[in-house]
């Protein structure tokens, strides 16, 4: 995550990533699928949200994975035509049993939020 946010970095969004808990469980697929709904989260901003900056966070405990990407972008989520990129990050949460959605905080960033879960090996 941390080149996916330098590579963003370097095309003039300035993008922070934090990451908390064991990511060492993590299995491989759900680790893909975080990596590919940040980057289509973060790609949306660059190319719609008029952003300045995003933050990623990534939060590991209990099997489950929650992301979260907000911006400082003048996106309107009310006014989402959900195409490819929303339906791929859909479909990514709910092959790992989780959903994703989209809105603004309190404090006014739009924030792409997604859960996955895994059960332990057997």
């Amino acid at each position: 995550l941390q080149e996916l946010a330098r590579t963003f970095t370097d095309t003039g969004l300035h993008v922070e990533v934090q990451v908390s808990g064991n990511a060492g469980g993590v299995p491989a697929s759900v680790e893909v699928a975080a990596y590919r709904i940040v980057q289509e989260a973060l790609t949306n901003t660059m190319r719609h949200a008029g952003a300045g900056s995003a933050a990623v966070r990534i939060d590991i405990a209990d099997r489950r994975l929650k992301l979260r990407v907000a911006d400082d972008g003048d996106g309107d989520p009310t006014r989402l035509q959900p195409g490819r990129g929303i339906l791929g990050m859909t479909e990514r949460a709910a092959v790992h049993g989780g959903r994703v959605s989209i809105d603004r905080d309190g404090e006014g960033r739009f924030v792409v939020a997604a859960q996955l879960a895994w059960e332990p090996p057997p």
